[in-house]
C-alpha cells in the first residue's frame, strides 16, 4: 500500500493545482438508503446532505410524472403510481429471479406489491411506450447523486460533475454486475477507482475509532440490510510503518493495518423454495413483505374477501408502507396498532399486531434459517471465540427478534453496536478512494484486501490443434489471493473447423459465479482467408518466374524451384489463443483480455529469380540452422503473471516462435545481405570473365525475403454465455444483460434527454410560479392604491384600476385551469401580457407614492422652519422688526404657493408630475435664502472710540460712556467680533 498524505497537507504544498483536482467520493449505493462521503480541495471528508438536509437518501426513483423525482419526494408517490416508483433496484438489476419462483418481478420483488411490467426483451416499462433496462434505473440515480454532490460542495473551483469514485457493493457482486456499474458510472462522468465489499468498508471506517495494539484483534461485521445478508471478518493490529510503506517525513512509526480475512453472503437461493413455501430476496425487507401479507390476510378474513388478488396494487402498496411502520414500532413496543382507512371497497383495515406474532411468523417462514446459514459460513473459516465482537450493520438488525437471533447464533461472541451502521460503509469507501487517488492520501491507515473464497477458472476450448478434440484448462485461485493478481492461459485451436471457447468461474463448492463465451474467431478466419488468397497469388508469380529460363547461360537449370521447398506451408492449420484474467478487489474473476493470432511467415515482397554462382548455394545450405518442427502447446495450469506492455508481449512472442525451413534470423538476414552484395560483385566480375572467354556456371534460385516476420493478433469478444448454458446452470447464475458500446451510448443519450426534460420542466414550473406571483403582487398593489390617496380620475386612454384587477382575476383563473398544461412558450407570453398590462398602472402608483411622499416631506420642512424662526428671534433679540418681516414674509409666500400647488396637484391627480427639483429650487430661493440672510445679521457694537463718560453714564460721540455706561459708536470689541463670527460658523 502506498504512503498517503492528508488532503490538508496538500493544500499547503500546491494550492494553485487544487482547482484542477477532482473530488473523491465513497458511495454506499444501498437498496433502501444511499449515503455519499466526499473529500474535495478545501473540504474535509464529510457526508453529502440531500435537499432535505439529511445525511442519507432513500434509493427511490419515480418515473410516473413528466419529470423524474428521487428520494423522499419519490417515496411519497409510491401509493399513487406503484408501477413506476422503483425501489430495491440498485444492486439487483437484470437478474433472472423469475426462474426461481413465479410472482416475482425482474428485481426479485413480489409483483403483488411491486407491479413493475416488462416487455418481451425483459426490460422495465417506464411508460406505455418506453422501456429501459434495469441498470438504467441505477444510471438515473447516479445522476441524482452527482447533482446532490454538486449542490453540497457549491464551489466553482471544483469540477463536481466529474469525480473519482469507490463504490461499496454487496459481497456477491460479480464481475459483469461490476462491469455494468462501471459503464453506468462512466456515463455520468465518474471515474471508478475501485469497488469494495460493503462490510469491509465499514471495517475500515471502524478502525479509526478503535484502540489498537500489536496483538491482532479479529472482528466480524454482519450486515442485515434491506435486501442483503452478508458478513466480513477483519483483523486489526499495529504494524511498523516500514513494513507497509515507505517512510514519510513526520509519519508515525506504527500504523494501523486492517486485513480482510473473508467475506460471506446468503440470499434467497440458499433456501429451498419448495420446502419453505416462501421466496426471499435475502434481507430485512422480506420481513416487511411477510408482515404486509399478514395484514392483508387478516383484512380479507374480516371482510369476507375471497382472495387478496382482488385488491389493486395501489392499495397493496399502502399496506406495505404501513407494514414497514409497524415493524419499526414493534422494535420499541410489544404491541402496535395498524389502521388503513378505506383500504378496499370502502372498508378500513384495522388490527393489532403483537411482537410475539411477528417473531413466530419469522421463525416459521424460514427467514431465520438464512441468518443461521450466514453465521455457519463464517464459522467455517473464522471461528467465533469468546470475547470476539460482532458489529451489526444495516437497519434490519434493530428489530429485537433479529438482534436476539443473531446474539444466539454468534455465541460465544458478543454483539456490539460501536460501529456507525448508517454511515460507516460510505466513509470506508471514501477511505479507499483517497488511497487509490493519485492526489488525496490517507496517512494513518493501511489495509489489504483478499479473496474471500477459493475460486476455479475452467477454460473449455476446442477443437485442439494437437488432438482435434475439446481441451480444458483449470486454474485454482486460492483463498486469500491478493486482488489485482493477473493470470494467463494459452492454448492452440485448430483452424480447420469452427473453434469455440467458454470460460466458467466457480466457487470451491462448484457453484457457478460467471460464465463467458469467447467470440470473434470468425474475424480471425476472415483474415486467414485473405492470407490464403495472398498466398495463392504469390505462388502463381513464383511459378511464372520459374519459367523465365532464357538467361545468359542457357545451360543453367533452376534449382529448388518447387514452391513447398522454399516457402513455409501456408495457411497455418492452427492458431494460438492467449487469455488473461484477474482477481478483482471484490473477489470475483474478470477476463481482462483475449487475443488470438499466428506467425505470418509469408514473403513481404514479390518472389523473384536471381542467378548465383554454382556452388554458393550448397555453402548457404550448409550454414542454415537445423530445422525445428513446431509443436502444439499443451494446456497447462495458468500461473499469475504481471501485466506486460504490447511491445514486451510482441518481443516475447517473436522470441518463442519456432524456426522453419527457409526462415532467416536477423543475423542471418544481415549475412545474407552481405552475401548478396558479394554475389552482385561476383556476377559483374563473372560477366567480364565471360567476355574474356572465361566461363562461370550459374544456378537460378528463388529468392525469398522474409524480414518482416510478425505476429498477427486478433482481439476476441467476450459475451455472457446465455445460450450455451443448460437450464440448471442458468438457474444458479446471475446473468445481467451484457451491454455493448452502442447500448451504453443509447443509455447516455436517454439520460441526457431526461435531464434536459427535467430542466425544461423546472423552467416551466419557475415561470408558472413567477406568473402567479406577478398576478398576486400587481393585484394587491392596485387594490391597496387607496392608501396613497390616489383619486379615481385616470389619465386619458388608460384602463381603470378596477378593469385591470378584473383582467388579473381572469389570468389567475386561466393559470389554474387551461394554463395547467400550457407550454413554456405560452406561459412566457402570458407573463409578458400581465407585465405590460400592469406596468403603466404600477408606474403611476409608484409615482403617486413618490410625489405624495415628497409633498409630505415639504409639509414637515415648513413646520420645522417655523420652529427655527421662533428660536432665532429668541436667541438674537437685536434683530429688528424689519429683519423679522423679511423671513416671515418669505415663509408665508412659500406656504401660499405650496398650498396652491398641492391642491392643484390633487385636483388633477398629478402626483406623478410632482417634480422634486421645482420644490427644492422654490424652497431654496425663497425660504432658505431669507432665513440665512437674517440669521447672519451681527449684533451691534458695545464700545466707542475714547470711552469717555458724561452725564448719566451714557457714551456718546467718539466711543465715550455716558449715563448708565452703555457704549455707542461704530467699533466693536474684539471679543464681540469673535463671538459673532463663531455663531455664524456654527449656524453654517
Amino acid at each position: 500500500m502506498r504512503p498517503l498524505l492528508l488532503w490538508s497537507l496538500l493544500i499547503s504544498i500546491a494550492p494553485p493545482v487544487l482547482a484542477q483536482i477532482l473530488p473523491v467520493l465513497g458511495v454506499d449505493l444501498g437498496n433502501e438508503y444511499s449515503k455519499v462521503a466526499v473529500t474535495a480541495p478545501g473540504h474535509k471528508m464529510s457526508m453529502v446532505l440531500n435537499h432535505q438536509s439529511q445525511r442519507k437518501s432513500r434509493t427511490v426513483l419515480n418515473l410516473s410524472g413528466t419529470t423524474r423525482s428521487f428520494g423522499e419526494q419519490a417515496y411519497t408517490q409510491q401509493t399513487m403510481s406503484p408501477g413506476y416508483v422503483f425501489q430495491y433496484f440498485a444492486n439487483k438489476y437484470s437478474q433472472p429471479f423469475s426462474v426461481l419462483n413465479d410472482g416475482l418481478n425482474v428485481f426479485g420483488l413480489p409483483t403483488r406489491y411491486y407491479p413493475y411490467q416488462t416487455d418481451k426483451e425483459g426490460q422495465v416499462q417506464v411508460s406505455e411506450t418506453e422501456s429501459i433496462g434495469g441498470g438504467e434505473l441505477t444510471l438515473h440515480y447516479l445522476s441524482h447523486i452527482r447533482d446532490l454532490t454538486r449542490d453540497f460542495l457549491k464551489d466553482d473551483t471544483i469540477n463536481s460533475n466529474d469525480a473519482e469514485v469507490v463504490y461499496a457493493v454487496p459481497v456477491n457482486f460479480d464481475y459483469r454486475q461490476r462491469q455494468h456499474l462501471l459503464q453506468l458510472s462512466s456515463s455520468v462522468g465518474y471515474r471508478t477507482l475501485g469497488m469494495i465489499p460493503a462490510p469491509m468498508a465499514a471495517a475500515l471506517a471502524h478502525s479509526l475509532d478503535m484502540a489498537h495494539d500489536k496483538k491482532p484483534v479479529t472482528k466480524l461485521f454482519l450486515d442485515v440490510g434491506a435486501a442483503t445478508l452478508q458478513a466480513c471478518a477483519a483483523e486489526f493490529k499495529l504494524v511498523p510503518a516500514n513494513n507497509v510503506t515507505k517512510s514519510l517525513a513526520g509519519a508515525p512509526k506504527e500504523v494501523v493495518s486492517v486485513r480482510q480475512l473473508g467475506c460471506y453472503h446468503v440470499d434467497g437461493r440458499d433456501l429451498d423454495v419448495k420446502k419453505t413455501g416462501n421466496a426471499f430476496i435475502g434481507g430485512a425487507h422480506d420481513l416487511d413483505i411477510m408482515l404486509a401479507d399478514h395484514i392483508v390476510s387478516e383484512f380479507c378474513k374480516a371482510n369476507g374477501i375471497a382472495s387478496s388478488d382482488q385488491i389493486p396494487p395501489r392499495a397493496m402498496r399502502r399496506v406495505l408502507k404501513e407494514a414497514v411502520k409497524a415493524k419499526h414500532n414493534l422494535s420499541i413496543a410489544p404491541v402496535t396498532r395498524v389502521f388503513i382507512e378505506n383500504l378496499f371497497d370502502n372498508k378500513d383495515a384495522q388490527l393489532t399486531v403483537k411482537r410475539e406474532t411477528f417473531e413466530s411468523m419469522m421463525n416459521q417462514s424460514g427467514w431465520s434459517t438464512l441468518l443461521a446459514k450466514l453465521v455457519s459460513k463464517v464459522k467455517k473459516d473464522t471461528p467465533i471465540k469468546k470475547g470476539m465482537e460482532i458489529e451489526l450493520l444495516g437497519g434490519g438488525w434493530r428489530a429485537p427478534c433479529i438482534s436476539n437471533k443473531i446474539a444466539e447464533l454468534v455465541k460465544p461472541g458478543s454483539i456490539s453496536t460501536k460501529c456507525n451502521s448508517d454511515e460507516g460503509i460510505s466513509v470506508g469507501a471514501s477511505i479507499v478512494a483517497t488511497n487509490y487517488s493519485s492526489v488525496y492520501k490517507f496517512r494513518p491507515l493501511y489495509f489489504s484486501l483478499a479473496s474471500p473464497e477459493t475460486l476455479k477458472v475452467k477454460i473449455q476450448y476446442g477443437p485442439s490443434a494437437a488432438t482435434g478434440k475439446e481441451g480444458e484448462i483449470v486454474t485454482v485461485i486460492p483463498k486469500g489471493s491478493v486482488p489485482g493478481s493477473e493470470f494467463s492461459s494459452s492454448f492452440s485451436l485448430s483452424a480447420e473447423s469452427v473453434p469455440s471457447t467458454r470460460v466458467f468461474v466457480e466457487d470451491d463448492s462448484g457453484k457457478l459465479l460467471s460464465a463467458f463465451n469467447i467470440n470473434g474467431y470468425d474475424t480471425l478466419n476472415k483474415m486467414r482467408e485473405r492470407n490464403i488468397k495472398n498466398y495463392q497469388d504469390k505462388k502463381a508469380i513464383y511459378e511464372q518466374e520459374t519459367l523465365l529460363k532464357n538467361a545468359t547461360d542457357p545451360a543453367a537449370v533452376p534449382k529448388n524451384h518447387t514452391w513447398t521447398e522454399n516457402f513455409v506451408k501456408w495457411p497455418p492449420s492452427s492458431f494460438n489463443v492467449t487469455l488473461k484474467y484477474q482477481l478483482d478487489m471484490t473477489g470475483v474473476v474478470s477476463i481482462s483480455q483475449v487475443s488470438a493470432g499466428w506467425i505470418d511467415l509469408s514473403v513481404s515482397e514479390t518472389t523473384r529469380l536471381e542467378k548465383i554462382e554454382r556452388g554458393e548455394e550448397e555453402k548457404r545450405e550448409a550454414e542454415k540452422p537445423t530445422e525445428e518442427k513446431p509443436s502444439d502447446q499443451k494446456p497447462t495450469e495458468a500461473k499469475p503473471t504481471e501485466a506486460k506492455s504490447a511491445e514486451e508481449k510482441s518481443s516475447e512472442e517473436k522470441s518463442s516462435e519456432h524456426k522453419v525451413k527457409g526462415e532467416k534470423s536477423d543475423e542471418q538476414s544481415g549475412e545474407k545481405s552481405t552475401a548478396e552484395e558479394e554475389v552482385g560483385s561476383d556476377s559483374t566480375q563473372g560477366e567480364k570473365e565471360t567476355e574474356s572467354s572465361t566461363v562461370t556456371l550459374y544456378d537460378w534460385i528463388a529468392k525469398d525475403v522474409r524480414r518482416n516476420r510478425k505476429l498477427i493478433p486478433v482481439a476476441v469478444d467476450i459475451a455472457a454465455a446465455d445460450s450455451s448454458l443448460s437450464n440448471a446452470d442458468r438457474g444458479r447464475l446471475r446473468l445481467p444483460v451484457t451491454q455493448t458500446d452502442r447500448e451504453v451510448r443509447k443509455q447516455k443519450d436517454r439520460l441526457n434527454r431526461s435531464i434536459e426534460k427535467d430542466q425544461e420542466a423546472l423552467k416551466l414550473e419557475e415561470s408558472r410560479n413567477k406568473l402567479e406571483s406577478l398576478i398576486y403582487e400587481t393585484r394587491s398593489k392596485l387594490r391597496d392604491s387607496v392608501n396613497f390617496s390616489i383619486p379615481k380620475q385616470e389619465a386619458e386612454g388608460m384602463e381603470t384600476i378596477e378593469e385591470v384587477v378584473k383582467l388579473l382575476d381572469a389570468d389567475e383563473e386561466w393559470l389554474y385551469s387551461d394554463g395547467f398544461n400550457a407550454t413554456l412558450s405560452i406561459i412566457k407570453k402570458k407573463l409578458s401580457e400581465v407585465g405590460t398590462r400592469g406596468k403603466k398602472r404600477l408606474d403611476w402608483i409608484r409615482s403617486y407614492e413618490k410625489g405624495g411622499k415628497l409633498l409630505r416631506q415639504y409639509e414637515s420642512e415648513i413646520k420645522s422652519m417655523t420652529n427655527r424662526l421662533s428660536k432665532l428671534w429668541e436667541t438674537k433679540p437685536w434683530l429688528t422688526s424689519e429683519n423679522r418681516t423679511i423671513a416671515n414674509t418669505a415663509l408665508d409666500q412659500f406656504i401660499e404657493w405650496f398650498n396652491e400647488f398641492k391642491n392643484d396637484t390633487a385636483s388633477k391627480s398629478a402626483y406623478a408630475l410632482v417634480n422634486e427639483m421645482d420644490l427644492s429650487t422654490k424652497w431654496k430661493d425663497t425660504v432658505l435664502k431669507s432665513f440665512n440672510t437674517v440669521r447672519r445679521i451681527p449684533k451691534p457694537k458695545d464700545n466707542i472710540k475714547d470711552n469717555k463718560t458724561i452725564g448719566d453714564g451714557k457714551t456718546i460721540g467718539d466711543g465715550k460712556t455716558i449715563g448708565d455706561g452703555k457704549t455707542i459708536g461704530e467699533d466693536q470689541s474684539d471679543r464681540q467680533t469673535n463671538k459673532d463670527e463663531g455663531d455664524k460658523r456654527g449656524e453654517l
